[in-house]
């Protein structure tokens, strides 16, 4: 039998906000990995429009509003999506070839009720009423970044020059430069891009350097010119620009008589004074959760490591989520302690230990009871490091430490003063992940770049290695419930017992993917949860067979981090690049969507496998032995196929995946024997 899922989770996604759409007191952020985070201006309070409220895709690339202003209009990176102002969806367009010059639309343009879309080769252009016949498509050698109607033409913004067209054949080069976004105000086209700001009917330019919004306030004898550049926010007033605030700032908006601006990585705040007092969404940090806790209840997570290049606010956030809702600490590193938060731990005392990854001051361990102090205390142990690598609370109130190179600490926490031991262990660099099983033992797993790596265990005052290849890097090391230790490298998954190597699963031996295993968790009864950087969730089911949950495919953390955690109710909890995911294993289950008769199948050539489905009459079947390799494909001309066992040619475990004629996919699995 062949199961699929009905998932159960919580998503609390992370965004990088660009563009500003606002109408009335309500501002729409489009953002890379979260959706549309809606902020009403006068309560001050967020809502979220994402993948779970029927939008296509996460990467938002534009919203616009249709003319009666009650459509919002959306252009994700997959598809056209139109909901209610109440963020409920209406319906979806997509863009397929060759109808459309591309799959993925760059902007679009509203007109009455026509829709225009730009793309990195073109234009299409049609009725809502009518999508997809009547589509008209041209195709361009420049890239269409945003379209505008104005008077009687349509103008093009490009990487080199706007262009204007009165028939989207003739198309003529108007104003040289780059520019990304178009906007009318009061009856005026302005353009703004890298090239600056510009006027485009008088082809006068504003302001020469690069803008990325702008919003204009006409009073009874002025305007003034707000906008937002890569560097600050500027306004324009009496022939001066005047430099309101600095950062880069994506959006600019006046609201009654205040400033508002939206900053890339922080969100909306209101700006006075050189100053910016930011509302703070309901999210933890911009970067992959990479350690959690509980503490009385309470989920803890810190955000220390971001591996993208885009730093700064995601890099010493410690978040709790309590009650169904998030509080995040240190928005104005009011805790005053350096980056990065990289690892936390809870002792018997309650005390939360956060670990510091700073690399220039020994300033990087620290004790927090959020219960009877405002921020966190500093502790010095002896033989200071400039980085902590890993944590552990271990037995008898006993904080294990990786510091930075060949440091290890244990500290006691039972007594009224911290009692320290400091380890150096020439062969242990770097040691990010710390875990002891059933009978104590300390296990350490090595993550340098420079180094070998491997597995270490402590045995009375020494330190030793397993002598086993688990690959390049260790990225993840768990405790089954068992007591049992697992390892997930570059190269697999590896079970030790009493330190030995006893299982392995790697892509070969496995239907594993070839990512590396980049978290491990147990649920309580003992089911393996892994995460693959790149390919998503798997759990290991009763036949040995590793499920990828489909809903989470495609995620990514950090290696060598604590990116996966059980809590006492039997929560899953994810951190990834895309964001915190919850899953609730208690009422995770199975249901019989695609049956595979019979299940497992006795390896006789007579013998046939019969896949049945709703729907995939049309489609395509294509069978993978568990390295990944194509062994089988078919038409499917009814509701059913019939595989021939003798044509899988031999034993083993396989998935398929069945892509039908609306190219929608599903998937499943069976194994034969002999």
């Amino acid at each position: 039998m062949i199961f699929l899922f009905s998932l159960y989770f919580d998503y609390y996604p992370y965004a990088y906000y660009y563009n500003l759409p606002i109408f009335s007191k309500e501002v729409f952020l489009p953002t890379e990995k979260s959706g549309i985070l809606c902020f009403d201006i006068t309560k001050k309070e967020y809502s979220f429009i994402n993948i779970k409220d029927g939008l296509s895709s996460n990467f938002v690339k534009m919203i616009s509003f249709s003319d009666d202003e009650e459509t919002l209009v959306v252009l994700t990176n997959k598809k056209i999506d139109f909901f209610t102002r109440d963020g409920s969806l209406i319906r979806s367009f997509s863009f397929f070839l060759p109808l459309f010059p591309d799959t993925i639309g760059n902007c679009i343009y509203l007109k009455g009720r026509m829709i225009y879309v730009g793309f990195n080769n073109g234009i299409s252009y049609f009725s809502i009423d009518e999508y997809p016949y009547g589509t008209k498509t041209i195709k361009y050698f420049f890239r269409v970044k945003s379209i505008a109607s104005y008077r009687d033409s349509f103008y093009f913004a490009t990487d080199s020059a706007i262009y204007i067209t009165k028939d989207f054949r003739d198309t003529l080069k108007f104003y040289s430069g780059n520019f990304n976004y178009f906007k009318t105000i009061n009856d005026t086209l302005y353009a703004f891009g890298t090239s600056g700001l510009l006027n485009v009917l008088t082809k006068t330019k504003l302001y020469p350097y690069p803008v990325n919004d702008i919003f204009i306030k006409y009073d009874k004898f002025s305007k003034k010119i707000l906008i937002g550049t890569p560097s600050d926010v500027r306004e324009y007033s009496d022939g001066v620009w005047k430099q309101k605030i600095t950062g880069n700032f994506v959006g600019v908006l006046y609201f009654n008589d205040s400033i508002f601006g939206v900053n890339r990585s922080y969100g909306i705040g209101f700006i006075d004074s050189s100053k910016i007092r930011y509302f703070y969404p309901p999210l933890p940090g911009f970067a992959p959760a990479c350690d959690f806790l509980e503490r009385e209840g309470e989920i803890w997570t810190v955000f220390g490591f971001n591996m993208e290049g885009i730093f700064g606010q995601g890099l010493k956030l410690i978040s709790k989520f309590s009650n169904g809702k998030w509080f995040t600490y240190n928005y104005d590193n009011s805790f005053q302690i350096p980056p990065r938060f990289g690892n936390i731990e809870v002792d018997s005392k309650g005390r939360i230990w956060i670990g510091i990854w700073s690399g220039s001051t020994y300033k990087t361990i620290y004790i927090w009871n959020p219960s009877d102090t405002l921020k966190p205390i500093l502790v010095m142990p002896p033989d200071s490091t400039v980085a902590v690598t890993g944590m552990c609370f271990g037995e008898g109130d006993t904080m294990w430490i990786g510091g930075h190179l060949n440091y290890i600490y244990s500290v006691y926490t039972g007594g009224d003063t911290l009692q320290w031991k400091v380890y150096t262990v020439q062969s242990i660099v770097w040691p990010k992940n710390i875990v002891y099983d059933k009978n104590g033992t300390l296990y350490f797993g090595t993550a340098s770049h420079n180094y070998e790596n491997g597995v270490f265990y402590k045995e009375g005052e020494g330190f030793y290695k397993i002598n086993y290849s688990f690959g390049e890097i260790i990225y993840s090391m768990e405790r089954d419930r068992e007591g049992n230790i697992w390892v997930g490298t570059d190269k697999g998954l590896f079970k030790i017992v009493n330190r030995e190597v006893v299982k392995e699963y790697d892509y070969s031996n496995s239907n594993l993917y070839p990512g590396a295993v980049a978290g491990i968790a147990f649920s309580k009864d003992n089911t393996p949860w892994i995460l693959q950087n790149g390919y998503g969730v798997l759990y290991l089911d009763k036949h040995d067979i590793w499920v990828r949950v489909e809903e989470l495919t495609g995620l990514r953390t950090v290696e060598a981090c604590k990116s996966m955690f059980v809590d006492s109710k039997n929560n899953l909890w994810i951190g990834t690049y895309q964001g915190i995911f919850k899953i609730n294993l208690n009422i995770f289950k199975e249901e019989d969507k695609t049956i595979v008769f019979p299940n497992p199948v006795i390896y006789d050539e007579h013998k046939k496998i019969k896949i049945m489905g709703e729907d995939i009459k049309g489609g395509r079947l294509s069978i993978f032995n568990s390295g990944g390799s194509c062994v089988l494909e078919k038409y499917i001309d009814t509701d059913s196929v019939i595989v021939n066992v003798s044509d899988i040619k031999k034993p083993g475990n396989y998935f398929y995946i069945i892509i039908d004629k609306n190219n929608n996919k599903r998937s499943g699995r069976f194994y034969i024997i002999k």
